[in-house]
């Protein structure tokens, strides 16, 4: 068959994301009316990944290269492929949004799932509750785990016995559900092809916060889906936050029955069951007009334009005050930002946890002068204009209200500074970015190093969400690292060791 377009497809994630990416492209492919050759990393379903091809096509002023938040609107993406002559597309981005997808019926012949059997039987009184804990029982702030309690009130409401399918390996979260349902049965993951067959032949499924869940869920005949609005799968949490236009509520399924958490972060697990222990209540069931209303991603109070709006410690403010929590979840509002400056101080809320490091001040001293600041990259979001004038702005005296400088998208990337001399690093203070939560997590984990000659680098501290390194002092945005001991440095470079990663932050000040 003859193509016209070259499609490439940057494998993001697990295979959940993967097909979602793949389907966007077919979307795109029948709106614009030509003929796709697929490059994508998706060999259980025939589709086979070249990487030298991406890049090639990634770096071509030839291709038509598509980020997430730069599709609105489908039909008019399609419209330029059909129209511009285009020959090759680069989708760069997860794409995760509901209304870039066309009737499920589209996409099953891409997606069926050959050679490998329905193992599990769900008998027509019980219904499958698909579990992710692994990983992020050690915290992933998007996919907070699903709390028991929940299960609870949907087994005590629809009185289905439940049947628990996924990642049930031992964990404490994993304890607490076999303890909360003795008679329950549990099966461990048969991976994820196996899986994907359980879940697409179940009647009744609720589903996990995880793509894979979803997309499964989604493309089952299952007769009803129990979907709980929380966390990756919250618009608000992702639009309000992440600015990455993630929506996932299929409000036009008549499949779907949704329940409503308030704004909660995932967190290491026993740190998440005591959170989650202050919250009453911490679910209730919407109808569907409130989950499309959701999907609108509009809040019902209106965020002010040019307005100058303070700071705010997103995750500390939404676990002090729950009530913000809910109404920032209930479409209220858009952050935790939008709801403190507009509400949440005549009602005498802090925008952080207030703590003092000025005392600091008395003890060490803060260096003023530099030989050399630097760092890996620049983008279109940065400041300064090269890598030396973007990155020295971070020891500047002002403070930005956004970040001070910013590197690109890519593989470990650091910022780095030359003393005059040898100096005895004491402390560190990190200003973190807070005007946006999901790009303040693009900190972890970031590794602090030194070197005496500017080749040879050692680490010294790494800065981790669920660090319990009791030296690193957290709030407001703010890390403050007191070393206790002097290290001897004539360099100093902050670095995230990741594959595909941004490193910006506001403010950095080192003593002596």
């Amino acid at each position: 068959m003859k193509t016209d377009i070259i499609c490439s497809i940057t494998p993001l994630g697990n295979v959940g994301n993967q097909i979602i990416q793949m389907m966007v492209a077919k979307t795109l492919e029948k709106y614009s009316g030509k003929i796709f050759f697929y490059n994508h990393l998706c060999p259980d379903f025939g589709y086979k990944f070249n990487s030298n091809m991406h890049e090639e096509l990634l770096n071509s002023e030839d291709s038509l290269i598509l980020r997430d938040n730069e599709i609105k609107n489908i039909h008019e993406i399609a419209d330029k492929i059909k129209n511009n002559g285009i020959n090759n597309i680069v989708l760069d981005g997860y794409f995760q949004h509901y209304s870039f997808l066309l009737d499920r019926d589209h996409y099953k012949n891409s997606f069926d799932i050959l050679g490998i059997d329905n193992d599990l039987h769900i008998a027509d009184n019980e219904i499958l509750i698909n579990i992710r804990a692994g990983e992020i029982c050690n915290g992933i702030w998007a996919y907070p785990l699903v709390p028991i309690s929940f299960y609870k009130y949907l087994v005590e409401r629809t009185g289905y016995h439940p049947v628990f399918m996924g990642q049930i390996d031992e964990s404490y979260y994993v304890k607490k559900l076999k303890i909360n349902f003795p008679y329950a049965r549990f099966v461990s993951s048969g991976g994820a092809l196996r899986d994907m067959v359980r879940l697409r032949a179940a009647s009744r499924i609720c589903i996990a916060i995880s793509t894979f869940s979803w997309v499964n869920a989604w493309l089952s005949e299952a007769l009803e889906i129990y979907y709980p609005i929380l966390g990756l799968l919250h618009p608000n949490v992702m639009n309000g936050y992440a600015r990455c236009d993630v929506n996932l509520l299929p409000v036009n399924d008549s499949r779907y029955k949704y329940y409503l958490f308030p704004i909660i972060k995932g967190e290491k697990e026993d740190r998440y069951f005591h959170r989650i222990k202050k919250i009453h209540p911490l679910f209730k069931e919407v109808p569907q007009d409130f989950a499309r209303f959701l999907s609108k991603n509009k809040s019902l109070v209106e965020r002010k334009k040019n307005v100058h709006y303070e700071n705010v410690d997103e995750d500390w403010y939404i676990s002090q005050y729950i009530l913000s929590a809910w109404e920032i979840s209930e479409g209220f509002y858009v952050d935790a930002q939008h709801h403190y400056n507009e509400i949440g101080k005549m009602r005498g809320y802090e925008p952080y946890k207030k703590v003092a490091i000025d005392h600091y001040d008395n003890i060490y001293t803060k260096i003023s002068k530099f030989n050399h600041v630097t760092q890996s990259s620049v983008c279109e979001s940065s400041h300064g204009l090269n890598v030396d004038d973007d990155a020295k702005n971070a020891l500047s005296q002002a403070e930005y209200r956004d970040y001070a400088f910013h590197t690109n998208f890519e593989k470990n990337p650091w910022w780095i500074v030359q003393f005059e001399e040898e100096i005895n690093l004491r402390a560190l203070a990190i200003y973190n970015r807070c005007d946006d939560l999901h790009c303040s997590y693009r900190i972890f984990p970031l590794s602090v190093e030194i070197s005496t000659d500017g080749d040879n680098f050692i680490e010294i501290a790494k800065i981790q969400e669920n660090s319990e390194n009791v030296s690193i002092l957290r709030t407001s945005g703010l890390f403050f690292i007191d070393f206790k001991e002097a290290h001897k440095a004539k360099f100093l470079r902050l670095i995230i060791y990741k594959q595909h990663e941004a490193l910006h932050l506001r403010k950095i000040d080192i003593y002596v």
